[in-house]
């Protein structure tokens, strides 16, 4: 079947080689009917064709023939003769042609002419216009070639069987004509676009296993296995990592500089010696299509605004409209005269720093990038050192309106996500389809145990499957460590396996699912073994992370560790909590209302505090402050960093005045790293430097953000324990109960206690069936109570049909 998506106000013209308008023409055997295109609908033409007289050769049947913007391919599948796999691209690879023929359709000349005469000289053909829903027409095609599979007549051939003139006519102009509208718009496949990121992505990503050093032919192995064994169940996305655009050659690591290879507008470009189909200014054209091919779609990494190579070589902006160097104001433009040097990546400040996005120039150079991007074929981009601490929402701001305007859909990430908060991934799921909310994730159980606070947190606020860009937006607990790995910044490639247990990684799988956090699997695949294959396709899992609904953490859980009784030693948490006044520094959006609260409070006469709003919710509790004092610069010093300093502070935990506060981590931490507070060692840099304005904010003069301050009630949890619930699209509800303690732990929650998170639920006990996922044992429910011992650092997964 070809289905081929036309706007309904062209549907007159393409009819007129048919029949008249709103005329019925019906002859004894070949009939045209013809409906008109306004009111009313559905609309149908149904084409008979003669068909000519054919000797009883082999059939070839066109069963499955697809224009469409899904894929961006046209897809033809045969189900008789010998056939091979073919992938032809054409028109300058705007489209590609995915297809099973036969080896005779050697290039696009030929498929083309062949094509034209199948569907224009030889063949039976039934065709079907009918509305989709309003304004886009599809045309249904079934046909049925008779001819000899392996070497069927040419276009060009006399011995071709006569057709009436005017159907050849018709058939070629209208496929001429649908051929140019798939082209010139190609992303309209029907009326009802699909939603981006309508679930949870998943995918692979090659950080964890290759850090930055993967090379072609190494992605592309772990990509034709992907598409054979994690494809089918759901896992499309394939990712380059990081510094695909580096040399690498001694001397080169993560944060070198001078190794990268930029072109001549200052847009990086892949490594030829890694990647060698990118020579001759490919990019990754070439092996997007390949990945294509296979059913995949590709994902790469992109940092912040410019590279400091291309600033320092002060190359041109690109202006995409004119095809030269952008000039405004009678000038022409570069890359010296957008680059924000003082707001250099944290984590790696030799290689990019921020572009100003108030400038056209600056927005012309970033347009540039992201329609390259579009141009090589990318699916999927992860966009680094633009969000958590080193927060850039305005780069952030206009990648995404670039995004909504470019011709094929680009899935938009953001990474990493060290110091985020509820209100910080407010301002931007919006924007984007997935953000990451943690530092990096390596194989650790503190990497791991990391994640459940800043999960419930985002939970709590409604930020799973939020609004994003075209679609929805998802938390992002970073990567899956399974499998064979590499080291953190390393410059070698996989070498180990993951130093999580397997019932740390249960926990690790399921707390990701329940959250329904994308899946991105960071191992080798080209050593997948069967432990890690299983956990990454256990089908309970991916059907909660893609369809669960209410999705949250599950207070009402006991624990005991003597594991004869549940009553006497177990602590229900909610109620048997200890709890303490906690002050907790953040950093958030400076036109949010709960930015503002900051005054300067005089100690004495050279000593001062800059402090929180005097009471935190209660009267007994002390302020918070902060000492506060002006940079102290030599000469020489004031001289270079007046203007970039003047009138900004330094702020101090104590009068000592040794540790200042920062707005952003000077590395790429991982989790395990990151410290409760931010006061590191003073030095002078953007990232320490604050300025207090009138109405009552702290800015940070690098990350743009502004500091906060709650008052929370840290609870003391006994036994280390969570728990999370779902529901799913059958009606089941989902339960996991999480181990963190060190030892085994039973773990109890009541039924009843369900319909407190999950309202208007059936939650008769008696009646309720439960089946334990990891153990694929029945688990009787007893007065009312599920109860569970979980190994340590181990989880229990619940599916409870509760009549």
């Amino acid at each position: 079947m070809l289905h081929v998506p036309i706007p309904a106000s062209l549907l007159p013209a393409l009819m007129l080689p048919f029949c008249p308008a709103t005329s019925k023409y019906t002859p004894q055997k070949n009939f045209y009917h013809c409906t008109p295109t306004s009111p009313p609908q559905p609309l149908s033409l149904a084409l008979l064709l003669p068909q000519p007289p054919a000797p009883p050769l082999h059939l070839w049947q066109f069963t499955d023939v697809r224009i469409g913007r899904a894929d961006s391919f046209i897809h033809f599948r045969a189900d008789h003769s010998p056939c091979v796999h073919h992938f032809i691209d054409y028109l300058n690879d705007d489209v590609q042609i995915f297809c099973d023929i036969p080896e005779w359709f050697t290039d696009k000349s030929e498929l083309f002419t062949s094509i034209s005469y199948a569907w224009c000289m030889k063949l039976s053909l039934i065709g079907t216009w009918c509305f989709n829903e309003g304004s886009s027409i599809y045309y249904s095609l079934s046909t049925q070639l008779n001819s000899d599979p392996v070497s069927p007549p040419r276009m060009g051939t006399r011995n071709m069987m006569k057709i009436n003139n005017v159907v050849f006519t018709s058939l070629c102009f209208l496929f001429l004509v649908l051929l140019l509208l798939l082209l010139q718009n190609p992303t309209r496949v029907s009326a009802k676009e699909p939603k981006q990121a309508s679930s949870p992505p998943r995918g692979w990503n090659s950080y964890d296993s290759f850090s930055w050093t993967i090379s072609q032919e190494e992605f592309l192995q772990n990509a034709e296995i992907i598409s054979e064994r994690l494809l089918p169940h759901k896992y499309e996305y394939v990712v380059v990592d990081y510094l695909w655009y580096r040399r690498k050659v001694k001397g080169a690591y993560s944060d070198s500089l001078g190794f990268d290879v930029i072109d001549e507008w200052g847009r990086m470009a892949p490594d030829p010696k890694r990647w060698p189909s990118s020579e001759g200014g490919k990019g990754f054209a070439k092996v997007a299509k390949k990945v294509h091919r296979m059913g995949l779609k590709f994902g790469i990494h992109v940092m912040r605004g410019i590279s400091t190579q291309a600033v320092n070589a002060n190359t041109p902006i690109l202006d995409i409209n004119t095809g030269r160097a952008y000039e405004e104001s009678g000038r022409k433009w570069n890359a010296k005269d957008i680059g924000i040097k003082e707001r250099a990546c944290a984590w790696m400040p030799h290689g990019f720093m921020s572009v100003d996005t108030k400038l056209g120039a600056g927005r012309a150079f970033l347009r540039s990038l992201y329609e390259q991007y579009a141009e090589w074929g990318v699916d999927f981009v992860k966009h680094d050192c633009v969000f958590g601490d080193d927060l850039d929402i305005n780069e952030i701001t206009y990648v995404s309106e670039v995004l909504k305007q470019l011709d094929r859909p680009i899935l938009y990430s953001l990474s990493p996500g060290t110091g985020v908060t509820p209100s910080m991934a407010k301002d931007v799921s919006g924007l984007v389809n997935m953000y990451r909310i943690t530092g990096d994730d390596w194989d650790t159980w503190a990497d791991v145990a990391a994640h459940f606070n800043i999960t419930r947190d985002l939970s709590t606020a409604n930020m799973i499957g939020a609004k994003g860009l075209m679609g929805k937006s998802w938390p992002d607990l970073d990567m899956l460590p399974l499998g064979w790995l590499t080291d953190p910044g390393s410059n070698e490639g996989p070498h180990r396996t993951s130093m999580l247990l397997p019932d740390e990684q249960r926990t690790q799988m399921t707390l990701w699912s329940m959250a329904k956090s994308p899946l991105m699997f960071g191992g080798d695949v080209r050593k997948l073994d069967g432990a890690t294959y299983n956990l990454l396709t256990n089908p309970t899992l991916l059907e909660i992370n893609s369809f669960s609904l209410n999705n949250m953490e599950f207070p009402y859980i006991t624990s005991t560790k003597n594991f004869k009784s549940l009553d006497s030693q177990s602590g229900r948490y909610l109620t048997d909590v200890s709890t303490s006044d906690t002050h907790v520094l953040s950093l958030t959006s400076c036109t949010n209302s709960k930015a503002i609260g900051w005054s300067i409070k005089a100690l004495d006469q050279d000593l001062e505090q800059i402090c929180w709003k005097e009471h935190l919710g209660s009267k007994h509790q002390k302020p918070f402050c902060l000492y506060k004092k002006e940079p102290q610069f030599s000469s020489d010093e004031w001289i270079s960093h007046k203007q970039q300093y003047q009138g900004k502070l330094q702020l101090f935990a104590t009068d000592r005045m040794d540790f200042c506060l920062g707005g952003s981590p000077n590395q790429k931490l991982t989790s395990k790293e990151l410290k409760s507070g931010a006061f590191v060692p003073c030095r002078w840099h953007t990232n320490q430097m604050w300025e207090l304005s009138i109405n009552g904010t702290l800015a940070n003069s690098y990350s743009g953000l502004c500091a906060t301050v709650n008052s929370i009630k840290a609870e003391v949890r006994p036994g280390g324990i969570r728990s999370w619930i779902a529901t799913g699209r059958k009606g089941e509800i989902y339960v996991a109960f999480f181990n963190l303690n060190p030892a085994r732990t039973v773990i109890s929650a009541k039924i009843s206690d369900m319909a407190k998170v999950l309202p208007g639920k059936n939650f008769n006990g008696n009646s309720c069936q439960c089946k334990e996922v990891w153990s694929g044992k029945d688990i009787r429910v007893r007065k009312q109570t599920i109860s569970r011992g979980v190994k340590a650092r181990g989880c229990a997964l619940f599916v409870l049909k509760c009549k």
